[in-house]
């Protein structure tokens, strides 16, 4: 039995590599707080770091927890041995998975971003893109001094929200948080009119020891669009709301079954465990209703 699984684990970790598509060393990491109200009429926020990692033709934007179980991968080289011996419990790597495969790739040379996300706990997979002439910025005169830049004010249309941010000249890098690029500097701080999303950069440093790539398999799974995505967001919050459980691909699933605790605190705290990732699709979505 042991040599069988010792046979899957060889295949399955040869198909993963080869599956990669290497996208180049980045060159810098760029840390943001995410911080989100998911309620309306409530001023309740949660928050959580993501990572943007760059080099000249490409970034990654993804968790933070995500990229640090990825460096960790990196470093072990994905070995026989240490994928049968490591807990990623016991490496520290252990964190919510509701938003752990939210990806964001930018390229710089065919300006568009590839939207992709894969996760066994989430309601639906999808992938898709967006072109960077989508965002129309107008640069203010506007100044401020944030995390100690001078920094300019810019705004856009993004979806349903009026984008407001603040980009810095000193670090001449025309990237930034989420899908939000093009401006003539490195965005330092993000946030919708009302303040219900919101990015700030927590620091920047020079990173050459990671290597930027997409995964064939993630890419191959993950085969909803972006039209489809916000119906079956809204169709999934409308079962919970009546009572019903939610399966990770409730697509695929006719046969939903009743919560056992279909109380309100209880279905909203269900929703609070893909909030994150309905959010990852921000542009389409609204606050929650209680």
């Amino acid at each position: 039995m042991k040599h069988i699984l010792l046979f899957f684990i060889i295949l399955f970790s040869s198909q993963i590599s080869y599956c990669q598509e290497e996208l180049g060393q980045s060159e810098v990491k760029c840390i943001y707080n995410y911080s989100f109200q998911p309620w309306e009429n409530d001023t309740t926020s949660i928050e959580d770091d993501y990572v943007l990692v760059f080099n000249k033709d490409h970034s990654l934007f993804t968790p933070l927890k995500a990229h640090e179980r990825s460096v960790f991968w990196q470093q072990q080289n994905a070995s026989i041995a240490n994928l049968m011996s490591v807990n990623s419990k016991d490496a520290g790597l252990e964190f919510s998975s509701a938003n752990c495969y939210l990806n964001i790739y930018k390229n710089y040379q065919e300006n568009y971003s590839e939207f992709i996300h894969s996760s066994n706990t989430t309601l639906v997979n999808y992938m898709f893109t967006e072109s960077k002439s989508d965002l129309i910025w107008n640069i203010t005169e506007e100044m401020d001094t944030i995390q100690n830049y001078l920094c300019y004010k810019a705004t856009t249309q993004y979806g349903k929200y009026d984008i407001v941010a603040w980009f810095t000249p000193e670090i001449p890098h025309s990237d930034g948080p989420h899908a939000f690029w093009g401006l003539p500097g490195l965005i330092v701080k993000l946030y919708d009119s009302k303040h219900i999303h919101n990015f700030l950069l927590k620091s920047v440093e020079n990173y050459d020891t990671y290597a930027i790539k997409i995964s064939g398999i993630i890419r191959y799974i993950s085969t909803r669009k972006e039209k489809d995505v916000p119906k079956i967001i809204k169709n999934a919050n409308k079962l919970l709301d009546k009572g019903y459980s939610l399966v990770p691909e409730i697509y695929l699933d006719t046969k939903v079954k009743p919560i056992e605790d279909n109380s309100p605190e209880n279905i909203n705290a269900i929703k609070l465990k893909y909030i994150l990732y309905d959010n990852s699709l921000f542009k389409f979505n609204t606050q929650n209703s209680q």
